[in-house]
């Protein structure tokens, strides 16, 4: 993906890779799934990885329909 030229959020841009990815394979569904597990200390840095960036990818490829 060339994105020389233009100034983009990171997460927009992975959305576009994987809304390319969903259409090579011929797919309309996706799940986020994470690994977060309820054992162990809980840090607001797993929040990131677990929650947010799924729920912002979520969010915009909605948006696009």
């Amino acid at each position: 993906m060339d994105v020389r030229g233009e100034l983009r959020h990171w997460i927009d841009v992975l959305a576009d890779w994987l809304e390319q990815k969903l259409r090579e394979r011929g797919k309309q569904e996706y799940v986020f799934n994470g690994g977060l597990s309820v054992s162990g200390l809980q840090h607001v840095g797993r929040l990131r990885g677990e929650v947010i960036i799924p729920e912002t990818l979520r969010r915009i490829l909605e948006q696009r329909g």
